[in-house]
């Protein structure tokens, strides 16, 4: 939350009666506790931020357990800054003030720059009001001048995070990808992309999460850059696309059933607005 947005919400905050500031407290406090010993007890059995430290072993496993790392590690990072940010968020409500909100599940989230849009909610308004819209300059249907701002804010969450050699394959790989959805958009507004638009609904729907099936897995492996280290993010992509079709077919599969996961999660999310 940025300052000018904290005064405005503490000028229209209004006091909460003793009963519902009971009410919220307790079902607040419920929720992050009991999501807090998810976390903890999921530490117990699995060991995502650890392994990273042991390459050699992580080698030895088979291709089923690997993708599995790959799985835990941002499940394991979203478990643990939806309790925190999911923490402060309560008490903010508690005290009247609307914070960002805690990051969205990833099981249903598709594409990079709505992982990005959503994950960090706090980061995401930061980079938005600093770094994009300058670089922009209201020019918002100059292509270029989007993927320039994108090298900016992306070169920042490089730098933010220590610019090792992982942090700086996984900011490159997510800027190709968010610039990739931004050329397809682009596509789209021209006279052969509209032709997609008449296709029928499940067709669209369809072709749509075939096309994002490799954006989806580019931006997993992303992750598990970011997440891990460089020799783990290698291990992952090695294992993948220099085998034979196994395991890449099943997991671009499994992929395309996520695509479908996260597209309905967006069409339910725009219904309960």
């Amino acid at each position: 939350m940025n300052y000018e947005t904290f005064c405005e919400m503490q000028k229209s905050s209004r006091p909460i009666p003793l009963k519902e500031f009971i009410s919220r407290f307790l079902h607040l406090l419920f929720c992050r506790i009991s999501w807090y010993f998810v976390y903890e007890l999921f530490l117990l059995f699995i060991y995502s931020s650890a392994v990273q430290f042991y390459p050699d072993q992580v080698a030895n496993y088979d291709s089923w357990a690997l993708c599995g790392l790959g799985y835990a590690l941002p499940m394991m990072f979203f478990l643990k800054y939806f309790v925190l940010y999911g923490t402060a968020n309560a008490i903010g409500k508690l005290e009247g003030f609307e914070l960002p909100p805690p990051p969205k599940c990833i099981s249903c989230i598709h594409q990079s720059s709505f992982l990005w849009r959503h994950f960090d909610r706090g980061l995401y308004l930061w980079i938005l009001k600093y770094l994009y819209h300058p670089v922009i300059n209201s020019q918002w249907k100059n292509m270029f001048r989007k993927i320039l701002a994108l090298g900016v804010c992306f070169g920042f969450v490089c730098i933010w995070h220590g610019m090792d050699k992982s942090i700086c394959v996984s900011s490159t790989m997510n800027c190709l990808l968010v610039a990739s959805e931004i050329i397809v958009k682009f596509i789209l507004t021209t006279r052969s992309g509209k032709t997609f638009e008449k296709l029928p609904t499940t067709m669209k729907i369809r072709i749509s999460a075939a096309l994002s099936t490799p954006h989806f897995l580019m931006m997993c492996l992303s992750c598990c850059f970011f997440l891990s280290n460089f020799e783990i993010g290698m291990l992952l992509v090695k294992r993948i696309f220099s085998g034979d079709v196994y395991p890449l077919v099943p997991l671009l599969i499994i992929m395309y059933c996520g695509c479908h996961v996260s597209m309905d999660s967006k069409e339910v999310a725009k219904k309960t607005i």
